[in-house]
């Protein structure tokens, strides 16, 4: 917004000094243009020089770095870029100042193109040729390709027909802030699509205490992927570069994003090691984080706050209890405890525990406050108590509303500490509070200018130009204030220049030089400023001043060939040159001297005519022009714009320009095609049909626009017309470049609008403004068609089994998802049932009173508890109907909610079916058990066996993968190979009841195989006869290890090896007892007569 500002009176005039009438500056200690920034050029300056508008007089056009005051950098693989502030922060467009160059001369044509597209010209004028003045362009912001790498150049043609060019500079552009907008618009600080910091360390995150320990060896903290949301567009999505700032108390933690983490969604690491914890007294502080992408755009809000609590040691006494304000109370949906500022009355009151709290007459309590506005502003002030009595349980401190005031929107956190001479501080626990009040503006005031004029108007030749900057919320005396004032002189020619001061304590007065300001006279300047470069907090206001005397402005020209109300040239009709007329004015008298100025937009399109002498003659005559039909044609399809100065002969005087006609050289635009939608189905030339299903989130509405001649200097505008809020979308204006390849404009929009219109209708329309007159198209009537009912089938008791509730047990009704699902959409649920006496038992569970929740959206569905009470009183055997509707229009009344299908219930009694679910998991570790007693080898691998309890007996197991694990009709699982099943017991319920588990075997293993028991001989042949061999001694000990107290037999095992040492032909060795564990050395083998009868195993 522009503000027209006419002068306000100043209370204390003393404090500035008045503006004075002399004609030079330099002696006032009054601040000139500040040199230009080293980070605003394309490449980089010398290091060497001061930069200004002589730095480059003697470099040559083709090495002449361009230079954007706005422009972010570094930015990898690219000259720069800019981010969504740069592209809106100048009405007019980007700024893009080409600097003196060598050989620069009069008539030269500069044209800027941007991505191979003309978007910016100028003529060198004489004065600037001979002054090195700087030349300052705009580009329309909606010329730059978003989320891409724009292609910037510049181009001179000189008279001689030479042209040079400039290096090719990549400049990268984003719109888009990182995390997406915020969901929840009442909590304008807080972007619930950003999650809370977790901690790696389970014990910090259940418990939120830092100690010493953890602080010694650094605290991992996680930052979930962001946005939580994943149908917000991509574009919004964690992109490499993404810098990422943890804030613990207001210390700041800085992560840029790389393109490993940028490629996945697993939480990022972000360390805090000693350094930060060790400048953080022991006491609560608040942790949350935000981020910049890679070219300053700053994500809407922060995390949610979570409270942590730092515990390093280092004061000897436990920390004092939180304070507590009188007038807060607690939001149940919201889980926080909030200050309503429109209920005070005077100032809040902060209730300080005393008794018992360890304090001392004439202890001193000092108490900080410190709050973030709903524009993310910090603030903070402190208030010291002097304790004069220990007996009160608390004592009252008041909490100013003053400052409360501006804070609706965002939050305050109280910490204090107790001060006593000679004894280490002791602090406090925090107290947080959101703050609920009627919004306030976020933006930041204009910049007032003063000594203006009754009529509002700077007058010529003041010196000093005093121009102050209100007070701002959260001022620190060391701030930045930069102070940007674009002027468009008496002939339209713009100019820039930026000042800065230090914030101090008040209100900011800039005392400005008057040279840039007189070179303004007859034309205006626009002034806004910027706090600390604005990167966290977005440009003041701006405003709008007149320079010199308004009403002697010359009123424009006049042509007899382009008229209104087109103005248009048409060569078709209009065979031979322009004849421009001046008509008579006061100030074209006798002795002044007159020329036409008309500025082309395409090279040898312009000219400025000779001075013309008026004499008695041509006083109160029609003055006539000529421009040649040559230079007309040269700017065919495009504009030309014509105006003419008027130079008094007196010496000193100023001259006078006129207001500019801007005239079309071509064929009157005509658009008698409208829009197309290209997921609708088209029925007439001006009626398409739209399903809806078609175009649900994220999908966007495509439109296309045609016309001819497009012509690169449009500025095309879509419109959705119906009805208002949601049915209304602003979908930025684009020029008028067709497609690559193609011969139509692409808009795309969010689908979000078609909820509006669903089985109605809406009109599409654009409108093309070209040299500032504004044409629109024949529209296109959209017919959305209404939700298919399969599409409204959303509503479900997730806890019923075939169509069947358990009243006996806990019940929940779920609404999924449905078409156009948004946080902030208000839904319905009913229920409709019987009880006792078959008489109606109604209730409804939720209604408009709770919205939907950016919890509830990530999930994907809404989902509410049946209240037992509830249920205990149903009949059995009766019917449960489920009724609900949902609100997608924007408006979250149910009188125009799309209703849900109904769904219904049997309501019945049955015992639960329960079982341990839990997975199980088996890394053989060498060995497979085969063939042991039972069968069944769970038990000796897992040392239990799972059974169902509950439901209808008898039960009925089966397994998905028998092959491999297999199950018998007791629950006893038994394994033969690697692999995973799924064990499914059922009941004899009707409907029956399930409950599954799985398991999952892996690992390289061997076979060990029970071949009997016997003899050491026959057991010898009865292992070679599977292929295998009895274990040997390092077999028999990794058999024990693995397997003790759980081992299928308590007999001993017969080995293959005798005893070390001692060879004994006729008699065999034998492992003792696996099961008892006791076979280990250097017992773990002993004699054994080969008649004995022992354990055969097989291993193979």
């Amino acid at each position: 917004m522009t503000y027209d500002q006419a002068p306000d009176p100043i209370d204390n005039q003393s404090i500035f000094p008045e503006a004075l009438d002399i004609s030079s500056s330099d002696t006032l200690g009054v601040l000139h243009p500040n040199d230009l920034r080293r980070k605003g050029f394309t490449s980089p300056p010398p290091t060497d020089v001061a930069l200004n508008s002589r730095t480059f007089i003697n470099t040559p056009f083709s090495d002449l770095p361009l230079y954007f005051p706005t422009l972010w950098e570094p930015v990898a693989g690219a000259d720069g870029g800019f981010n969504d502030a740069a592209l809106k922060v100048n009405p007019s467009g980007v700024i893009c100042i080409l600097l003196p160059y060598l050989e620069q001369a009069e008539n030269d044509f500069i044209w800027l193109e941007l991505n191979g597209v003309q978007v910016a010209f100028h003529t060198v004028s004489a004065d600037e040729a001979d002054l090195g003045t700087q030349i300052v362009l705009f580009i329309e912001s909606t010329r730059f390709i978003d989320q891409a790498n724009n292609k910037v150049q510049a181009f001179v043609e000189q008279l001689s027909g030479t042209i040079d060019k400039s290096k090719l500079f990549t400049i990268y552009v984003d719109r888009e802030h990182p995390v997406g907008p915020d969901p929840i618009v009442s909590t304008p600080n807080v972007n619930e699509n950003m999650a809370a910091v977790k901690f790696a360390d389970p014990q910090i995150e259940a418990f939120g205490v830092i100690t010493k320990e953890n602080a010694i060896a650094g605290v991992e903290i996680l930052i979930e992927d962001y946005p939580l949301n994943p149908a917000v567009p991509t574009k919004h999505h964690r992109k490499e570069g993404d810098v990422i700032f943890v804030s613990i108390g207001g210390l700041l933690i800085k992560h840029t994003v790389t393109n490993f983490e940028a490629s996945g969604n697993l939480p990022i690491s972000v360390w805090a090691y000693f350094g930060t914890w060790e400048a953080l007294p022991d006491s609560e502080y608040i942790v949350e984080w935000y981020v910049l992408d890679k070219v300053g755009n700053h994500s809407p809000g922060f995390s949610p706050r979570r409270l942590i609590e730092v515990q390093l040691g280092s004061g000897s006494e436990p920390i004092l209890p939180a304070v507590f304000v009188t007038e807060s109370d607690y939001d149940e949906e919201h889980d926080q405890d909030f200050i309503d500022i429109r209920d005070l009355d005077g100032d809040a009151n902060i209730e300080l525990p005393i008794r018992n709290n360890g304090y001392a007459v004439s202890d001193t309590v000092r108490l900080t406050i410190k709050g973030l506005s709903a524009s993310s502003v910090p603030v903070e002030i402190t208030i010291d108590h002097r304790v004069t009595s220990i007996t009160p349980i608390r004592v009252n401190i008041p909490l100013p509303a003053d400052f409360l005031l501006p804070l609706p929107g965002g939050h305050i956190f109280i910490t204090y500490k107790r001060i006593r001479p000679g004894v280490a501080d002791r602090p406090s626990r925090g107290s947080l509070y959101a703050i609920y009040g009627d919004p306030v503006g976020t933006r930041l005031p204009p910049p007032q200018v003063l000594d203006l004029d009754s009529d509002g108007s700077l007058p010529d030749h003041t010196n000093p130009v005093r121009i102050l900057v209100p007070k701002f919320l959260g001022q620190h005396e060391n701030d930045r204030v930069d102070l940007i004032v674009v002027g468009r002189s008496a002939n339209n020619v713009p100019s820039y220049a930026e000042f800065t001061e230090m914030a101090g304590i008040g209100d900011v007065v800039f005392l400005l030089e008057s040279a840039f300001f007189n070179a303004l006279s007859g034309g205006y300047f626009t002034a806004h400023y910027l706090i600390n470069g604005g990167v966290t907090r977005p440009a003041s206001e701006q405003v709008t001043v007149p320079v010199g005397d308004a009403r002697a402005t010359l009123p424009p020209p006049r042509t007899l060939q382009a008229l209104p109300p087109g103005f248009v040239f048409d060569p078709g009709t209009n065979l031979a040159n322009l004849n421009v007329r001046i008509d008579p004015h006061p100030f074209i008298v006798e002795g002044v001297e007159i020329r036409v100025i008309a500025t082309g937009t395409r090279p040898g399109g312009s000219i400025t005519t000779d001075w013309f002498n008026v004499d008695i003659n041509w006083e109160d005559a029609v003055i006539p022009f000529t421009i040649p039909r040559t230079i007309v044609l040269a700017n065919l399809n495009s504009t030309m714009t014509l105006s003419y100065e008027v130079r008094p002969k007196t010496p000193g005087a100023i001259s006078r320009f006129s207001q500019e006609l801007v005239i079309y050289i071509g064929i009157k635009l005509e658009l008698s095609e409208p829009p197309v939608v290209v997921q609708a189905t088209a029925i007439t030339p001006t009626l398409s049909r739209l399903n809806p299903l078609h175009v649900l989130p994220p999908v966007e509405v495509e439109f296309r626009v045609k016309y001819f001649p497009m012509l690169d200097s449009d500025d095309v505008k879509l419109r959705v017309v119906g009805k208002s809020g949601l049915g209304t979308p602003d979908i930025p204006s684009k020029p008028g470049i067709a497609e690559p390849g193609e011969d139509y404009i692409r808009f795309e929009h969010f689908s979000d609008f078609v909820a509006a219109y669903l089985g109605d209708s809406c009109e599409v329309y654009f409108e093309v403004t070209r040299s500032g007159n504004t044409t629109g198209s024949v529209p296109l009537t959209l017919e959305v068609e209404p939700l298919p009912a399969q599409a409204l089938d959303l509503l479900s008791v997730p806890e019923a089994t075939a169509g069947v509730i358990d009243i006996r047990n806990a019940a929940t009704v779920r609404t999924a998802a449905w078409p156009f699902y948004a946080v902030g959409q208000s839904s319905w649920i009913y229920l409709e049932g019987v009880k006792a006496g078959n008489q109606p038992h109604l209730l409804t569970l939720r209604d408009a009173s709770k919205a939907l929740n950016q919890q509830e959206f990530d999930q994907r569905f809404v989902q509410e508890p049946v209240p037992s009470a509830y249920l205990s009183q149903l009949l059995a055997n009766s019917k449960l109907h489920v009724k609900g509707s949902v609100s997608v229009d924007g408006t979250n009344g149910e009188a125009s909610a799309l209703n849900l299908e109904d769904v219904s219930y049997t309501v019945r009694t049955t015992p639960a079916l329960a079982m341990d679910t839990s997975p199980r998991f088996l890394n053989l570790n060498g060995y497979l058990l085969v063939n042991f007693f039972g069968g069944f080898n769970e038990i000796f691998y897992f040392g239990s066996a799972r059974t169902a309890t509950g439901g209808v007996p008898p039960y009925t197991y089966s397994s998905n993968n028998p092959g491999a694990i297999s199950v018998n009709a007791g629950g006893r699982v038994h394994i033969t190979a690697a692999g995973t099943a799924t064990i499914t017991v059922r009941d004899s319920a009707q409907p029956a009841q399930t409950a599954s588990y799985n398991v999952t075997v892996n690992g390289s293993f061997r076979r060990c195989r029970f071949v009997g028991t016997g003899q050491w001989h026959s057991m010898v042949s009865a292992a070679a006869a599977w292929g295998g061999v009895l274990p040997n001694f390092s077999i028999a000990v990794e058999l024990s290890g693995q397997y003790s107290g759980r081992w299928p037999s308590m007999g001993n095992i017969w080995t293959t090896e005798q005893a070390p040492g001692q060879p004994q032909p006729g008699l065999a060795y034998c492992f003792v007892n696996i099961y008892g564990n006791r076979g280990w050395p250097p017992n773990d083998m002993q004699w054994g007569s080969t008649t004995n009868s022992f354990d055969g195993l097989a291993i193979y």
